[in-house]
């Protein structure tokens, strides 16, 4: 009886992803054109900053159009129902699921996209009262559902940038984390428009971004950290819930407890105490 080839002997995988190719565990190489785009986006970025005195949204939203993303399925509070993944990085400062906070990835590859986007806001929002923030969350093209925020100490700011009709920012100014997020539904709400100004509010307390049509492309500026639930944050002088209210950026910036954003640290309200910042990241780097 004919004996038939010997039988190939299986490679067993080494803990932690090491028996995945490098385009398997690299997600930066698992599509040649995502970072090309990327790269192209970077120096864009780079030229903008070395030309003009002022980071237009113009000039922002071409950055925006030349990065591409590649699908994140790790944001499953955000994903609109049905879906599987959605169109997210974060850039400057995240928090890994040990607690730690470290410089992003993406941040370190592709500095000058960040600086770019730290140059346009620092624009758009008035100098005082300073607003603390240490990360940047950059989406495309998704509804984010009604969720609250996990690792973020509370005060953000986000801008809307593309050629879209709807996809206003609906915030739950007075949810104090008692409900549900289903029943808040049937609980007042606030509509900020954030396709046309930078709008302030609090990541810990409920929001979702309503059904649009066209491109749209958001940034949240925040201060990352383990959140321990929403605050109150109201306006000393005239109850107002931060959101538009001119007095209310200091309450929101008092409440997180932050120092300036120049600060090398951001003494946040967060499970990990003392967090190095982005901005003196970005000032070692530079």
């Amino acid at each position: 009886m004919e004996e038939g080839p010997p039988a190939k002997r299986q490679r067993r995988s080494k803990p932690g992803g090491a028996g995945l190719s490098k385009r398997a565990r690299d997600p930066e190489d698992a599509t040649t054109p995502v970072k090309r785009s990327r790269k192209r986006a970077n120096e864009l970025a780079e030229v903008e900053l070395a030309s003009a005195d002022r980071v237009t949204d113009r000039s922002l939203l071409r950055v925006l159009r030349a990065w591409k993303f590649t699908q994140n399925v790790n944001r499953a509070n955000v994903m609109p129902r049905g879906a599987s993944f959605v169109l997210s990085d974060t850039l400057g400062l995240v928090s890994t699921r040990q607690g730690v906070v470290v410089v992003s990835r993406l941040t370190k590859l592709y500095p000058a996209v960040f600086k770019l986007m730290a140059a346009w806001v620092s624009g758009a929002w008035p100098s005082s009262p300073r607003f603390v923030w240490s990360s940047i969350s950059v989406n495309f093209n998704y509804a984010a559902r009604i969720h609250r925020d996990a690792l973020n100490v509370g005060p953000s700011l986000t801008r809307a940038f593309g050629d879209f009709q709807g996809g206003e920012l609906k915030y739950w100014g007075q949810d104090d984390g008692c409900l549900s997020l289903e029943e808040l539904r049937t609980c007042p709400s606030t509509v900020l428009s954030s396709g046309k100004a930078l709008c302030l509010f609090d990541g810990r307390r409920a929001h979702e971004v309503e059904p649009f049509s066209g491109e749209r492309y958001s940034l949240v500026f925040f201060c990352t950290g383990r959140s321990t639930g929403p605050v109150k944050t109201r306006c000393p002088t005239c109850g107002c819930v931060a959101r538009t209210c001119p007095r209310a950026p200091r309450a929101a910036n008092r409440a997180a407890t932050c120092v300036q954003p120049r600060a090398t640290t951001c003494e946040a309200n967060s499970s990990s105490g003392s967090e190095r910042c982005a901005a003196g990241w970005l000032n070692r780097a530079a």
